[in-house]
This record gives structure tokens, C-alpha cells and sequence, in this order.
């Protein structure tokens, strides 16, 4: 039987096809359109199936409309089962982990009532253990706090993440801005109806106690003190509330890689699907509803377009150039994982860096680019621990690759193992074998607010936008 999972209606619209346990196809409607975020999908794209299924959002985010006097959203595309939201985030993360036992612990922002819960799954079955409800919220105070800083919420958080590493700390109990966050979880639970609307509401709840923010050390500051309050709460809620020594994190949050790396200390072993947003929840929705565990073989599961030669990316990177590299099938999650990357030698100087600034319209120098190294090597160069996704920050060990590496000596590290099904393994070992660097710099082959690349059509108006050599 052929299930189609669907999410829409908040951000980051998906689908996914599965049958007796096999994961066909997952797609993100934004890389179609070409809207960033896309919300809706368009029905003229979804595959045949036999049963359609999704995630319970819509009727929440309804009872909010309603009693701000705004008309309620209707799905796009009708289902014909519907599972708890968080339920959905949980069955994606244990469906493709490595784990038979384990405890999920899910946390976003705010999708139906729920904003954290954790599951148990003990001899296959899955029950909840513990959850909390909105107004309080772990993800929320992190999104309001991203769009204090002029970035755009449910989108921007991980620039917020990077910029903490910037900023200083301030005293717990005599900081303003932790006395404005921690008072954010006691608001009472109105709403404005808007997709951002708690973020509207906080700010009309403390108008009188707004923070100014003067000048740059204050954004790094602020980003610095709400990234500690949420590891703070997020540490706490492991140690309280699981006790299983295999951890999954799932939703929004579970982006969150510096403090993924945090909780590894806590935990023998962690999974975290490499698409944990809401989007990962159309995956979800259709393992929830298959009721067992899926083949997962990697996050490639997108749009197909003709393999590249290896040696044509091997050749631009030897003379100096940015690699643009499409091939294959897409990535389902938000990171380009090698079949849709820009790749180039992440030795060198700063100034090298400059023509993929110019692409990405990236001003903030100070954010990091991730390295994709053949784990064969990664202890020669790293101290931590990593994974295939780029979900941790493990401490750089080398000072001989700084483009790839923050203020801090971490970096966002993705482990290319030999099983990777990816022209980026190939490429990496091409590369080792030229130079004897195990490594390449990987970011996403997209322009800054746009959806990465998907199909060949979009590759070449990168390549024609971008400057760079078609390696096609």
C-alpha cells in the first residue's frame, strides 16, 4: 500500500511517499515553487497513493483565527487520516533511527498546544510520557529573540545560534534580557491569529520593559544569553524527563547543533532525522500510519537529475574555484548534504571566502561555513563528537583549516561515510587523493532567501546568476 504523508499549513510544506516500509520519494514544496518557506502544497505535484495522511495543526491554529475575528485557513489537500502533531515529529525520528528502545524528546515553538514532549518506545511500542504545553515554550522565546534581532523567525534561529558565540554573559539573575525571557513562558494564552502571533504578543504583553538594543555587542549579547536560556531548559528537561540511555531529538529545536552537542554528554547515543522540523513531519504522519519502522538508507530522496563527473568538480577545486555541484537527488531536510552543495578547499585565507559571500549576499563574515571530511580522518582534525548531518559542533583541532571553523574552534561538521549516497564521498576521496585534505568547505547551493537548488533548470540560473563554471 502506498501512503502519502503531507505537512502544510505553517511553514515548510512537504510530502513523502512510503510503501511496505520503503521511503520513495520526499520532497519540500518550497524547492518547486521557489518560495522560500512555502506554506501550501500544490496538489498537481503529489504522487498517486492509496491513503493520504498528515499532522493535526490546522484545527489549533483555526481556534486562534477565530478568536481574533480572522477567517479560518483550509487544507489544500484533504487527508484522510489525521495524527497529533508532535506524535508525527516522533514517528520520524524513531522510524529511521538506528534504536529499537529509546526516549524521543520533541520541541519546536508552538504547533498544536504542545511545544515539548517526550515519547518512550519500549519493545516497539510508543507511548508519551511527559509534555508541556503553550504559553510555555522553549522554541518560542528563541524565534521572538531572532526576530528582535532583525532576522526572520521560524527561519533565521540558526544565525542567532552562530552569533552567540560572540557575545559575553551576563550575570542569571541581574541580566535584563534573561529577566525579560524568563517572563515569557507566564504570559496568558491570547492571540493576534497571525502565523507569528505569539511573537506579536510578547511584545505587546512587556511594552513597557522593551530592550534596546544600542549596538552590535548588544545583538551578540542578546543571542548569547537566549541561547543559553534554551540550553539551560533543554539540558534540564533530558535529565528530568528521560532516562533511556538511546535519545532522539526531534522538531524545531533539534537544529540547534551546539546544544545537541551539550546533550550528547548526557546520553550514550543520539538521533536526530536529519529533517526534525515540521517538515520531517510528512514522514511522519506516513510511518505513524505504516506503524512500524521504515528503510532508511539517507536523507537523498528528493528530485533526480543526471550524476556529475566527479573529476570535472575535482578539477575546478584544483584551480582555485567554487565547485557548484547538482547531481543526483535532492536532500530532504533544510542542509545541503553534497548532491546540492557549493564545495571549495576550506584552507587558505579569509579573502578566499568573498565570492561565496557575494553569492549567499551573506554580510555577516563571522558566520561559519561547515566541512564535509571522510570519517576515516575526522579524529585527526576534530575532538567530539558528529554525524552525517550535520547536527553537532564537534572542537577543531587543526589551525591549518579556519574557513571552516567559528570563534570558538567548532564547527558544523558532516561525516562522509564510505556507505554515503552522495557524489560527495566520491569527489572527497578524489580530492584526499590529489591533495591529502580529507576535507571540503559544503554550503547549501542556493542565494540567500531562496530555496536551495532542485532541478537542472534551476542549476542553470544559479550558474548564469552565480558566475561560476556549469559542471554539468
Amino acid at each position: 500500500m502506498k501512503i502519502l504523508g503531507i505537512s502544510e499549513g505553517s511553514h515548510d510544506a512537504c510530502w513523502c511517499l512510503i510503501e511496505d516500509g520503503e521511503i520513495l520519494e520526499a520532497h519540500h514544496q518550497e524547492r518547486h515553487d521557489r518560495i522560500k518557506n512555502s506554506k501550501w502544497l500544490d496538489a498537481s505535484l503529489l504522487p498517486k497513493a492509496d491513503v493520504v495522511v498528515g499532522h493535526q495543526i490546522l484545527d489549533n491554529v483555526n481556534a486562534r483565527r477565530k478568536w481574533s475575528g480572522q477567517p479560518p485557513m483550509k487544507r489544500n489537500i484533504p487527508v484522510d487520516y489525521e495524527y497529533n502533531h508532535h506524535e508525527t515529529h516522533a514517528w520520524a525520528g524513531w522510524a529511521t533511527s538506528p534504536f529499537d528502545d529509546c526516549d524521543i524528546l520533541t520541541m519546536d515553538a508552538v504547533g498544536e498546544w504542545e511545544t515539548a514532549t517526550v515519547h518512550e518506545v519500549r519493545d516497539g511500542v510508543m507511548k508519551q510520557t511527559w509534555g508541556m504545553k503553550y504559553p510555555k515554550s522553549f522554541g518560542m522565546p528563541y524565534s521572538y529573540v531572532t526576530e528582535k534581532l532583525g532576522y526572520k523567525p521560524m527561519q533565521d534561529e540558526y544565525i542567532v545560534m552562530a552569533m552567540a558565540a560572540l557575545g559575553g554573559r551576563y550575570d542569571r539573575e541581574d541580566s535584563k534580557i534573561f529577566g525579560f525571557i524568563d517572563a515569557v513562558p507566564k504570559i496568558s494564552p491570547l492571540f493576534q491569529g497571525s502565523c507569528h502571533s505569539e511573537h506579536w504578543l510578547f511584545q505587546r504583553r512587556y511594552e513597557n520593559a522593551q530592550i534596546q538594543i544600542n549596538d552590535k555587542n548588544d545583538n551578540r549579547n542578546m543571542a548569547r544569553n537566549i541561547q543559553d536560556h534554551y540550553e539551560y531548559y533543554f539540558l534540564k528537561t533530558i535529565q528530568r524527563h528521560t532516562s533511556h540511555d538511546n535519545l532522539i531529538i526531534m522538531g524545531g529545536c533539534a537544529l540547534n547543533c551546539v546544544a545537541n552537542s551539550k546533550a550528547k554528554s548526557m546520553k550514550e547515543a543520539i538521533w536526530i532525522m536529519p529533517n526534525p522540523g515540521d517538515g520531517g513531519s510528512a514522514l511522519g504522519a506516513a510511518a505513524r500510519h505504516y506503524g512500524k519502522k521504515l528503510n532508511w538508507k539517507g536523507p537523498y530522496l528528493g528530485t533526480q537529475v543526471p550524476r556529475m563527473d566527479p573529476h570535472k568538480i575535482i578539477k575546478e577545486l584544483l584551480g582555485g574555484g567554487i565547485a557548484a555541484v547538482c547531481s543526483g537527488r535532492a536532500e530532504f531536510g533544510p542542509r545541503a548534504l553534497g548532491n546540492r552543495s557549493l564545495l571549495c578547499d576550506p584552507r587558505g585565507k579569509q579573502e578566499f571566502l568573498h565570492p561565496i559571500y557575494g553569492i549567499k549576499k551573506r554580510a555577516e563574515t563571522w558566520r561559519p561555513f561547515a566541512p564535509a571530511i571522510l570519517s576515516e580522518y575526522y579524529e585527526q582534525y576534530f575532538i567530539g563528537h558528529a554525524s552525517q548531518y550535520m547536527q553537532f559542533t564537534p572542537k577543531h583541532l587543526s589551525p591549518d583549516f579556519n574557513l571552516v571553523e567559528h570563534v570558538d574552534r567548532t564547527a558544523r561538521v558532516q561525516l562522509v561515510k564510505p556507505q554515503c549516497d552522495s557524489i560527495l564521498r566520491e569527489v572527497l576521496e578524489l580530492w584526499y587523493k590529489e591533495t591529502g585534505c580529507p576535507m571540503l568547505l559544503n554550503t547549501s547551493l542556493n542565494v540567500k532567501n531562496e530555496p536551495i537548488v532542485d532541478t537542472m533548470d534551476d542549476y542553470r540560473n544559479f550558474i548564469k546568476w552565480s558566475g561560476l563554471n556549469d559542471l554539468s
